[in-house]
């Protein structure tokens, strides 16, 4: 059966972290408990995509469907590379994110878990055919043309662009933000 591997990979302060030791596939299956890391669908890991290689998850645990960086360091999308082929669902919220190009080789994703890091571009999301839910709240999304791009999304019904400058922009701030937190009509 498909199992759920929550890994805590992080340190603080001068404790090195799992991923400073080296994230091979023998330390992943050891933090995960399992020697069958294919099979595994969720993974829970603290993570700095500067350092770490991202997409060395994704060859090692092909099954993921779940991925929760949270409070990672992953500036750009990039990191992710191609390996991630069935992931599904992406928290990322709190992890310095900027750049979002190279989020179309995830090409499953559906949910977006982004807030508080910051994005000012969404078109990369426009190549997501099976996006329904992004939350980009309190990122630095200014684009006014933001929501026209996530428009390009088939299945896209749940958008927060709350927080960003396109939600503050002119007198008609008010109008366009209740605008932009209403699930999409498709």
């Amino acid at each position: 059966g498909v199992q759920t591997c929550a890994l805590p990979i992080w340190g603080t302060g001068d404790h090195p972290t799992d991923w400073d030791r080296g994230l091979t596939e023998d330390r992943l299956a050891e933090l995960a408990g399992t020697d069958d890391l294919a099979t595994c669908s969720h993974l829970e890991i603290r993570a700095d995509a500067t350092r770490d290689d991202l997409s060395g998850v994704g060859r090692a645990m092909p099954a993921l469907t779940k991925l929760r960086l949270s409070s990672s360091v992953v500036p750009a999308a990039r990191a992710f590379g191609s390996a991630f082929q069935r992931l599904q669902v992406l928290w990322i919220a709190l992890s310095g994110l900027e750049d979002l190009s190279g989020v179309g080789a995830l090409v499953q994703l559906r949910e977006l878990y982004a807030a508080f890091n910051d994005v000012t571009d969404v078109s990369p999301l426009a190549e997501l055919d099976e996006l329904q839910v992004v939350d980009l709240e309190a990122n630095r999304v200014s684009d006014e043309d933001a929501p026209d791009y996530l428009g390009m999304c088939p299945a896209l019904n749940t958008l927060s662009l709350e927080g960003n400058p396109i939600s503050r922009r002119r007198d008609r701030s008010e109008e366009h933000t209740s605008e932009l937190q209403s699930p999409l009509q498709s």
